[in-house]
């Protein structure tokens, strides 16, 4: 082949190239940078299970008859951490401070940080006088920073408090001390009037 044939051919094999180069990915495996496989945001709580709560003597309260969004206010939450949204449809774990909740025909609701993955849930139950002294009675870390109770188990912390007829109930990650969670009690308390 002449010298100048080879001259013209050189360019068009080395643009063929780079374009085919471009369409493998650099690891097997590999995807685009823009796709997405899940919607469920990363992190390690994402998955983490809320750990089993005290057993206390079952008890059937009154219905609570409002939803999530009036318990805690949008607003509420939103000034509490921007990230948490309320999730629409949530059966908590067994067990639970917020099974208990529902098996007393309480509310049991749901938020999750879209970054972290972190969940805070919030329960809550129109029980008897017997029954608040009941769930009081197991409870033995009072705190300050809310008249209520605080507690830690594998990685989750719990916050308590009673107003009224009401037992409620907030678990989180995200709580590391009781003024984490006061915020959230204190929400509660004003949704329940």
């Amino acid at each position: 082949m002449p010298a100048s044939r080879l001259v013209l051919c050189l360019p068009v094999v080395i643009a063929v190239s780079v374009v085919l180069a471009g369409c493998v990915p650099t690891e097997p495996g590999a995807s685009s940078p823009t796709a997405s496989s899940s919607s469920e945001p990363a992190g390690p709580s994402a998955t983490a299970t809320v750990p089993p709560a005290p057993t206390v003597a079952p008890e059937t309260g009154e219905p609570v008859t409002i939803g999530c969004a009036d318990l805690i206010s949008l607003q509420a939450m939103y000034d509490y951490n921007p990230n948490f949204g309320l999730i629409d449809s949530y059966t908590p774990d067994p067990g639970t401070y917020a099974a208990q909740a529902i098996a007393a025909n309480g509310l049991a609701c749901r938020w999750i940080n879209q970054t972290s993955g972190d969940t805070i849930d919030v329960s809550v139950a129109h029980l008897t006088d017997e029954g608040l002294a009941a769930r009081e009675g197991a409870l033995s870390d009072p705190v300050s920073d809310y008249d209520g109770y605080f507690s830690s188990q594998d990685g989750f912390a719990t916050a308590q408090a009673f107003s009224g007829p009401y037992w409620i109930a907030a678990t989180s990650r995200a709580f590391f001390e009781p003024v984490d969670a006061a915020p959230i009690i204190a929400a509660a308390i004003a949704g329940l009037g």
